[in-house]
């Protein structure tokens, strides 16, 4: 089940037919945050390497409000430095080889928003470049969020090698710079701090069923994972009651959680369930990447 679909109520096209043709490299439209608007006008692509030799490749689409280097576009160090210095507004669209929607992630400071529905129409990929419209008129974590933008853009060399994560919403130009050192792990503080809160936001959205909310606060890979899964309501039905961190540590991008809940056995007898969670950050936000689950006599 692809959870990517499309919303098509909201948004209002050109027609084609009498649209003139966005220039290669150029994109015509917006960001707008709660009424703020940030113009988009610049259009870059490529493939992502990441994936296993043989696997389907997705196509990343970057719109910026500015030209950029590609100096920049092959370093994502140096993109994150130009976005988290307000230099630089970043949209990325994940698509599929043959068009499909995938993923749409911005920045809102340093607050990563992504969405795994949004509008992809007249979508032509050719061997040399990639054009359509994109848009999303929704409230994402509170925030009023209206994207349109029409775009035509090259398609890069395959050959530029970005360092791709655990995968960052789906993306290798949002890729973050690699960990730094660090000395060791430390504990949370009670309740798990910050990743504690993204993880029972996290709980909370998949007992509503509330995808728009649960693919914010997943890892990329976490979201495929989620997608092909068809058993997830049957997880979600038998998933322990009463959820609460008993402690947890992080220790540089990655963070673990211990849990623990209550689940019915036959005969409507209670057990102890133990999890543990794992979180990572992916461009500087925590997302839960993983979660295990075992039935334990005590804690």
């Amino acid at each position: 089940m692809r959870l990517a679909v499309t919303l098509s109520a909201f948004f209002l096209l050109v027609t084609a037919a009498s649209a003139a043709p966005v220039d290669l490299g150029r994109a015509e439209g917006s960001l707008v945050i709660n009424g703020k608007s940030t113009p988009l006008r610049f259009a870059y692509a490529r493939y992502d390497n990441s994936v296993l030799e043989g696997s389907a490749r997705d196509l990343v689409v970057l719109l910026t409000d500015r030209q950029v280097a590609p100096s920049a576009l092959a370093n994502s160090s140096e993109l994150l430095r130009l976005e988290s210095g307000g230099q630089l507004v970043l949209v990325e669209v994940r698509l599929t080889e043959s068009g499909q929607p995938v993923r749409l992630a911005f920045h809102k400071g340093k607050k990563s928003i992504s969405a795994m529905q949004f509008d992809a129409k007249s979508i032509v990929v050719t061997a040399a470049a990639v054009e359509g419209t994109v848009g999303i008129d929704h409230i994402l974590l509170g925030d009023k969020v209206v994207i349109r933008v029409r775009f035509r853009a090259p398609i890069g060399a395959g050959s530029v090698s970005i360092p791709a994560p655990e995968i960052v919403d789906a993306t290798t130009m949002f890729t973050p710079p690699p960990r730094s050192q660090q000395s060791g792990a430390h504990a949370l503080p009670r309740g798990g701090g910050e990743p504690g809160k993204v993880w029972r936001a996290y709980d909370a959205a998949l007992r509503k069923n509330d995808n728009a909310t649960l693919f914010q606060l997943v890892t990329a890979a976490a979201a495929d994972r989620l997608r092909s899964d068809r058993t997830v309501s049957m997880k979600v039905a038998f998933r322990p009651r009463k959820v609460e961190i008993v402690s947890g540590n992080v220790n540089g991008d990655i963070a673990t959680l211990q849990v623990r809940g209550t689940a019915l056995k036959t005969g409507s007898t209670a057990t102890t369930r133990i999890g543990t969670v794992t979180l990572k950050k992916e461009y500087g936000a925590w997302k839960v990447d993983d979660e295990e689950w075992k039935t334990a006599q005590s804690f």
